[in-house]
Formats: C-alpha cells, structure tokens, sequence
C-alpha cells in the first residue's frame, strides 16, 4: 500500500519535512484537512527540512510544507493544484503560539481525525524571519486558496514552523460554486491577492465577470469558512475589482515590507497595467510598455530598485503582432510604472543569441521563429509570472523569460524551448547582452554537468520523456535567485553512469551564473522518481510527478517566476554568486507518494 499526496514543496538551501505526515489508516482518505469542514481551516506545526544532495555535490534541504485539502470526488487523496507563489522578500517573524511537533512517527500528524496525537511546541526565537506561500487548489466543483506563513530560527533553521491557512473558498460545500480562483501573489506579511469570475459556476451569488480580491491571512478566523461569492466574503477579503467586463490576468502581491501596505499590481487584457495607486483604488496606464502595440502574460514583482522606486516588473513586449521583446520598469511607492523601456529579441532582426557557455546559438531563418510564450490557453486566467528579474552583485539587471521556436511547432505547445537571459549595465541601456541559459533541441540539448566539466545529462523534448500527449512546452518559466542564478524544470535525461539505458524524467535545474562571462552552467538538484526520507513521518517518500504542461500549453501547475524568494537564505549575503544560499527558498507544486508498508 502507498499514499499519494499533492503537495507544496520547499526547497532550501542550507546543512541538513509536516505537511510531512501520513494517515493512520495507510490510505484513503489520507490525512489531508478537508476542504468544508471548519475546525480544519487552520493548523500550526513543525517541518523538518531533509537533505538533498545535487549533481554539483551541493547540499540543499527539502520539506512538503503544505498538502493539497481532501477531496470530494472519487478516490482521489486530495485536489489537485493550480499556481503557486512565494513571498519575495522575508518579513520580521513573531514569536509566540503553539505548533504540532511529531518526529520519525508514521501515522502522526496535525488532523485530529486521521492522525494519532502529537504533542506541541511554543515558537519562541531572537530575531526569526517570516516567509508566506500559498497554491490555487481546484476539484469537482470546488476551487480555494491554501496558504503556509512560515515562521523561521535563524540559530535553527532546519525546523519550519507553518500555519496552514485555508485563505478562501469557492462555496460551503460540493454542491455549489461562486467560479473559479486565479491565484496571483503572496508577500511575508499575509497578504494575499488573487483573480476571481463565474467561471464553473453553479447556484445563487455566482460571480458574473473579472473580480481581484485581497486577503489578510492573519485576518482570518480559524473555525470558520472563508467563502467568496458576488456578496462577498464571508469570514474576511476585500475586493478590489468588481465584476469587470475587462478581462484581468492574476495579479502580483507588492511586499508590505516595502510599500508601508498591502498592494496589488497586474496586467489586463486590454492593455493597461492596473496598480493599487491607494488602498482600493485600481489605476491603469499604458506607460509601462513604451514602443509597444500590447502586452502578453502576467506581472512579477522584484526587489530590485535598478530603475528606482521599491521594486521592478515586467511583462511580455508584443510588437507588430508578434511576442518578441520584454518591456521591464520600476515599481514606484504607490505601485505606478517608472522608468520604463523596451528591449526586443535579437533574432526578430536578424541576430542571433548565442550559449556563452558552449557557444550553441539561434538565428531566424526560412519558418524559424522565436518569441516569448507561456501566456496561452488558461495560463491568462490562472498562470503564474512570466520573467524572472533581479540585480546581479554588481548591479546589472538581469531579466530571464522562456522563448518557443514558434515556426516549427506553433504556439502554446510547443516543445522546442529556450530560457533567454538579458544583462543590462544602467537604465537606458541601448545595447544589452543576451544569452541563452537553456535549449533542449533534439538530439542534442544543453548538457548538465556535475560541477567539475562532467556530463551527466542533458535537457530533453518533453516528448522524449512521454511519448504520448502532452508534447510540450518542456520548460518551465525561469525564476532568479538574488545573484542572477535562474531555476526552472524541464524534461531530462539522465545519462547511466555504467553505459546503461538513460533515465527520463522531470528535474529541477538550477543555472549557475557566472558574472565574468555572462553564462550559465547547469546543475540538476533532484527529479522525479528521487527518494527522500521524511523527516517527521519516519518514511519515505518518492517525488513523484512535476508538471509542465496540459493538454495544449504551459501548466498553470509549474515553476512560475514568483515561486522563489528573491534575497538570499536567511537575509545573509552569499560568499559567491554560486554559493547555495543565494536562493532564499522556493515553492513547488509536486505529486509525491509515501511508501507505508
């Protein structure tokens, strides 16, 4: 017998998981909180993080943080996950309030009803740091926001302290729904913003058109449903838009910590950046591209102040009908767009971007087209950022975003890809550099080193790694960590060390930059099929799926851009731009399975 459960992983960097638990029953129904059932909207406890050792012999630390609630329907352990995100930036923690605490005890855990007793532990450190994370969650008829505020030990970081958090729900119970949830942004305060419309609707106070809404998770009341319809909400959330006939992409959560309140920013499909100009009141503008007919995709926010203000963002550039260019600007106190610019593609004019790490490059020729994708199909609705962005250690800006091979494998679909990296040295930078980070072009694509000039593998068509449908794409967005090192999953083979069969599969690559050259080598952190022994639950675990696409695009359910914390492990500098800690934590949604006998 095994148990799968959907979860938010966490990946860490640092020495050394819950939800890292399993059901005293060792199956159905699991031991994952239900999602109508009130006493279950909130849980404190404690994740022990597990090591994990990279193909470059670097030590990084893994935790499932929070498992998807219980569904309704059929046999299933849980419901599945939609977009995920992270908090940019950490927050002061609180000491204070008690949480479950189980150790290599299978069958405990934080669910009265499925788990066997545990005892408690008061959070009490000098100095801890906050972080928040939360995944959209969807099954049957329901749709919900699930979040964790993650309280952390600098002297003991090992130990994650989660309150699971059921932000919002679509209904009281299986029968109805007000629509679906598109989730958007979370900061290290709680703050929580999101998209909402009628979507899958069914009975009364439905949602007739584009809502965003704000929610407070420390607001909440445990005990207590939190459903939002057209009247409202019902425990706590504040809307922002109203049933808009203008259809508005998930928006991105500024950081409190920055902007001295809560504020939302976020792209619309006709045109316009929308920003929180006051507490509630949205203002649009189309300064944010200039040079440009439209945009594509979604907002992301980044600490980074290279053009001013508190932060910077971007969005895909679309020019002459063709998504070829990325317009980035800062990100002023009140959320308006700063000091904006336009870069386009090299290859929309003839030019190439060139590997500076081995010298593979792309050029335009006959039908080859290359343009930034990753905002078809649902991804406009219910998808995640589309560029990474951040400062490298000396102060260029760094921006990243996936390229499809347009004219040989259309759009949405596509599963020839690359992750394109642009350098710019000061605003108003008229001659950027560009490289390619990644490339997965069959037969050969980018090969994964383990450090020391060594393949071990390379990235592959997703096609190579399932035959049948989907496809592609076979790369996700990237993400950057705060020395410019870009995270993505993608489609891998793993070469057999003895000369046997390769293995296939989907891992989480992390890009190392290296500053001097503009170039990035990869390192694989860990893949499907990988084995981890859970800290808390006393058992194994296999990671056993990792999405990247549907039926006929990017799955909403991968790394997005917003998925990592934009500043380093525990807000202390990293030596180097490759040292480990540079990343301060990062958020994946993953289908992993629990070996119980």
């Amino acid at each position: 017998m095994r148990m799968t459960a959907v979860s938010t992983l966490i990946l860490c960097c640092g020495a050394a998981m819950a939800q890292d638990s399993t059901s005293m029953h060792q199956g159905l129904p699991g031991d994952a909180p239900e999602s109508y059932t009130a006493s279950e909207q909130c849980a404190n406890y404690v994740v022990t993080l597990a090591p994990i050792m990279s193909s470059w012999g670097n030590e990084w630390a893994i935790a499932p943080i929070v498992k998807a609630t219980g569904a309704d329907q059929g046999n299933f352990f849980n419901n599945l996950t939609s977009a995920q995100s992270i908090s940019a930036t950490y927050a002061p923690g609180a000491s204070g309030g008690d949480y479950y605490t189980w150790m290599d005890a299978p069958g405990q855990g934080a669910n009265p009803q499925d788990n066997t007793t545990t005892g408690t532990v008061t959070f009490n450190a000098n100095n801890p740091l906050q972080l928040a994370a939360a995944m959209s969650e969807f099954g049957g008829n329901y749709a919900g926001l699930t979040a964790g505020i993650i309280n952390i030990d600098p002297s003991n970081p090992s130990d994650l302290y989660v309150r699971r958090i059921v932000a919002a729900s679509n209904g009281a119970s299986a029968s109805v729904s007000s629509g679906a949830f598109g989730f958007g942004g979370i900061d290290s305060s709680g703050n929580m913003h999101f998209r909402t419309d009628g979507n899958g609707s069914v009975g009364a106070n439905a949602f007739t058109a584009n809502n965003w809404f704000h929610v407070n998770l420390l607001s909440r009341t445990c005990g207590q449903l939190n459903v939002l319809d057209n009247t409202g909400a019902s425990d706590t959330g504040t809307r922002l838009i109203t049933n808009s006939s203008t259809n508005y992409s998930p928006p991105s959560s500024v950081p409190e910590t920055l902007a001295g309140r809560p504020m939302v920013i976020g792209a619309t499909f006709a045109t316009t950046y929308a920003y929180e100009s006051a507490p509630g009141v949205i203002t649009e503008t189309t300064s944010h591209r200039p040079g440009t007919g439209d945009h594509r995709g979604r907002t992301n926010f980044s600490p980074s102040t290279f053009f001013g203000g508190i932060g910077t963002s971007s969005v895909i550039a679309y020019i002459g009908g063709d998504a070829i260019g990325f317009s980035a600007f800062g990100v002023a106190s009140d959320g308006a767009p700063l000091a904006a610019e336009t870069h386009e593609l090299p290859t929309a004019s003839g030019g190439t971007i060139t590997d500076n790490f081995d010298g593979f490059f792309i050029t335009e020729s006959g039908n080859i087209r290359y343009e930034y994708d990753h905002y078809h199909s649902q991804t406009g609705f219910s998808g995640g950022a589309n560029f990474g962005i951040n400062n490298d250690r000396d102060g260029n800006l760094l921006v990243a975003g996936t390229v499809y091979d347009t004219g040989t494998g259309g759009t949405g679909s596509n599963p020839i890809n690359y992750i394109v990296a642009t350098r710019l040295d000061s605003p108003g930078d008229t001659s950027p550099e560009w490289t390619l980070v990644a490339y997965n072009n069959f037969p050969n694509g980018k090969a994964i080193t383990d450090g020391a000039g060594n393949v071990i593998g390379q990235l592959v068509e997703l096609n190579q790694v399932s035959p049948t449908a989907p496809f592609g794409p076979s790369m996700s967005s990237p993400a950057m960590d705060s020395e410019g090192n870009v995270w993505f999953l993608s489609s891998v083979e793993v070469f057999d060390p003895n000369g046997g069969a390769s293995n296939f599969g989907t891992g989480l690559i992390r890009a190392v930059y290296d500053p001097a050259t503009f170039s990035y080598e990869l390192e694989l952190v860990f893949d499907t099929g990988d084995v981890i022994t859970g800290v808390n639950s006393g058992t194994n675990y296999q990671i056993r799926f990792l999405s990247l696409a549907d039926s006929n695009s990017v799955d909403s359910g991968t790394l997005w851009a917003n998925n990592i914390v934009h500043e380093p492990w525990l807000n202390q500098a990293p030596a180097t731009s490759d040292d480990p800690a540079a990343m301060g934590g990062l958020v994946i949604a993953a289908r992993i399975v629990y070996d119980v006998n």
